[in-house]
């Protein structure tokens, strides 16, 4: 069972390769839409994270 810093972690870190390789295409829209993507990734795992607790 991943903790849920662990899993925060990862998901960031995929954000984090998606988000650049969008920049590194010169998709600032694409950027955008991934990092409004995390905010709502990021709070579903913490909501998960608490339902279970």
């Amino acid at each position: 069972m991943n903790t849920i810093s662990t899993e925060l972690s990862e998901l960031h870190d995929r954000y984090v390769d998606a988000v650049n390789t969008a920049l590194g295409q010169d998709d600032d829209v694409r950027a955008m839409q991934l990092a409004d993507e995390f905010d709502v990734e990021v709070l579903d795992a913490v909501r998960r994270q608490l339902a279970a607790a």
